[in-house]
């Protein structure tokens, strides 16, 4: 059974977590909670916002494999009281990140003239490669000196062998 005081504590570090801007994907229980999108290998996403009073898209994004779209909605924050009275905070990044502050934003139009679609490209999607590791090397030419049968100095210790001049 909970404390009084674990409870206070609770709510008090939710309320500054909420007033500090801060999110947490799927929403935290309350209203004006963000939506996150994962774009993997299978299912790479863009999603795209929409002004369904022209029909036109206001904001668009691709997001990369092996990461995550997070956006939220803040009424009555924009900067046009018709056009554009809404704000859309939002922030790419790494996949499975669970709690951090949306740095981006943009002014949107209100909730019953927008609409948030979202595409599933053709996978399978891979993630770029990040040149930390050594890839097939079929051609005895393309080894490096220390593959060879005459021997040749390895990479030092902790360094990644995708990064060897052959």
């Amino acid at each position: 059974m909970a404390t009084r005081t674990t409870v206070s504590l609770a709510c008090t570090l939710g309320l500054a977590a909420l007033l500090a801007g801060c999110h947490t994907p799927g929403g935290a229980g309350y209203t004006g909670a963000s939506q996150t999108y994962v774009s993997s290998v299978w299912s790479p996403k863009t999603v795209t916002v929409i002004d369904t009073r022209t029909n036109e898209p206001v904001f668009q994004m691709e997001i990369p494999v092996g990461q995550q779209l997070s956006i939220q909605f803040v009424e009555k924050d924009g900067d046009d009281p018709v056009y554009t009275p809404a704000r859309m905070r939002y922030q790419l990044w790494e996949a499975g990140k669970s709690y951090g502050t949306l740095q981006s934003s943009m002014t949107v139009p209100s909730a019953g003239s927008r609409k948030v679609i979202v595409d599933v490209r053709q996978g399978p999607e891979y993630p770029p490669a990040d040149g930390t590791t050594l890839g097939r090397v079929d051609r005895a030419e393309d080894r490096p000196g220390w593959w060879s049968p005459d021997g040749g100095t390895a990479p030092a210790e902790g360094v990644s062998q995708g990064n060897y001049e052959g």
